[in-house]
């Protein structure tokens, strides 16, 4: 009976969208809401944990996670197959994280957790077909937190326990596919990046603000989209 009442709510899905025709998808005005999810990572230095003036990576790090964001905003329909709009919201961007050597001065670790509060400006266009491609570009007010267990040599510096946050504004660039459902619903993926502070090497200071400069990020992403 399972199997009955599943194969013919596929069924039924199918003909309900076998129903629609391509000139059923148009570009509308109204508010929206997005949900993603996927692979991030951030651009922070290769290997802190080092002796002296040499870095020896003899400690370990993973600079890439996973990546969300909601965002909601307004879109104005500039004819029926594009539209600009405005979005404000909330990315969960990335995470890098450093583990010391196990040597005796040496067997903490350092994680880095970047997420920001974005303003996007958004420019859709379609095709009669349903597929659609986007671009965004805005600001973002990043929040990079530094969560030390110590100890941990930091260019021959034994660092203790420490635990604080820095912000930065940084700009912010999105380009992504999508395909139209429905007239209010679209799927997309999208690749995304915050052009933040890239470091090539850690900076050899006792101030904890020289390893928390939030970084630069990349995201790429799957999601969906609802137009109320």
């Amino acid at each position: 009976m399972r199997k009955v009442i599943y194969l013919s709510s596929i069924f039924l899905g199918i003909s309900l969208l076998s129903t629609m025709s391509y000139a059923d998808i148009s570009a509308q005005s109204g508010y929206f809401i997005n949900v993603n999810g996927g692979y991030s990572g951030l651009l922070t230095p290769r290997a802190p944990t080092n002796y002296g003036a040499t870095p020896a990576e003899t400690g370990t790090y993973k600079v890439t996670g996973s990546t969300w964001s909601v965002t909601g905003g307004y879109q104005w329909a500039l004819d029926s197959f594009s539209t600009v709009g405005l979005e404000l919201g909330y990315s969960k961007d990335g995470q890098s994280k450093y583990t010391g050597s196990g040597s005796a001065n040496d067997t903490g670790s350092l994680k880095l957790t970047d997420n920001s509060i974005d303003l996007l400006a958004t420019f859709d266009t379609m095709w009669a077909s349903g597929f659609n491609v986007f671009l965004k570009g805005g600001i973002a007010r990043q929040s990079q937190k530094a969560d030390l267990d110590g100890p941990l040599i930091i260019n021959g510096v034994v660092r203790p326990s420490d635990s604080f946050t820095e912000h930065a504004f940084a700009p912010i660039a999105e380009f992504g596919l999508g395909y139209m459902i429905t007239n209010n619903w679209n799927i997309y993926t999208s690749v995304r990046g915050i052009f933040g502070d890239a470091p090539n090497t850690w900076a050899d200071s006792t101030s904890g603000n020289d390893y928390n400069s939030p970084a630069a990020a990349y995201q790429f992403r799957l999601g969906m989209s609802y137009l109320f």
